[in-house]
């Protein structure tokens, strides 16, 4: 019976949580050998995340599955949030995924059903997986491509999206590689994949149902911009070894 750690990061998340919520009361109700911990990492929300997410605590507490919140003091950063969040995990198996759950929570047991996994092994969502289907707003597949073409260019040709949250992979290898992680930002993800190469971890995309969901903080272009600069920044310090 495998063991899995489910992290959300989440800042100022008030508006999408009752669909979160929804979503693991129906996956409490999954017919599954699997046990679950779900770990909240908030990652110094302004608005009523934490209370409501305590609320929902309460409430579910007696539950089939483990649950957890963590906070940060203020706002550092979606790749942060993961950090503190995947160092606070107990099972051998982890997946870090959104909490919008534009990747459903009912995923994880279809890819337990179609694939095996290995512990030495990374296995990312992937958009854009021949067998992959997706719901999206033109713009942001527009700026996703341009991303992706960076990626392709400068990082690795395999790897086809390095940006989707649905992430899974083994404590064998995962805290220590996140220890290592400076990036707190959008571009933790590139890092993520330099330091997994760098350690000879192979990564395996694999095909997802995914669907954009509206509310979020993220300023697109703004954070696109923020990227952009950090993966530059990345480039030089891993090219160079700085």
């Amino acid at each position: 019976m495998k063991k899995i750690s489910v992290v959300f990061p989440l800042y100022n998340e008030e508006k999408r949580l009752n669909k979160l919520f929804s979503g693991l009361i129906n996956f409490e109700k999954t017919k599954t050998t699997k046990f679950f911990e779900f770990i909240f990492v908030d990652d110094g929300s302004t608005d009523n995340t934490i209370k409501k997410i305590s609320q929902f605590l309460n409430k579910i507490k007696k539950g089939r599955y483990k649950y957890k919140l963590l906070k940060s003091k203020k706002n550092f950063g979606k790749g942060h949030a993961l950090k503190l969040g995947i160092q606070h995990t107990n099972y051998n198996w982890i997946i870090t995924m959104d909490a919008d759950l534009s990747v459903n929570l009912f995923q994880i047991i279809k890819w337990f059903k179609e694939f095996s996994f290995k512990d030495d092994h990374a296995y990312f969502g992937s958009r854009n997986h021949p067998q992959s289907t997706q719901k999206y707003k033109i713009h942001r597949r527009l700026i996703g491509s341009i991303l992706q073409i960076l990626v392709f260019i400068f990082i690795d040709r395999k790897i086809k999206d390095t940006q989707c949250g649905f992430k899974f992979y083994n404590k064998k290898y995962i805290k220590k590689i996140f220890r290592s992680l400076k990036v707190n930002g959008f571009a933790h993800d590139i890092e993520l994949v330099l330091l997994l190469k760098k350690e000879g971890i192979e990564i395996k995309e694999l095909p997802i149902k995914w669907k954009h969901v509206d509310n979020s903080q993220m300023n697109p272009f703004l954070e696109s911009i923020s990227f952009f600069f950090q993966f530059c920044i990345l480039l030089i310090k891993y090219k160079f070894k700085l």
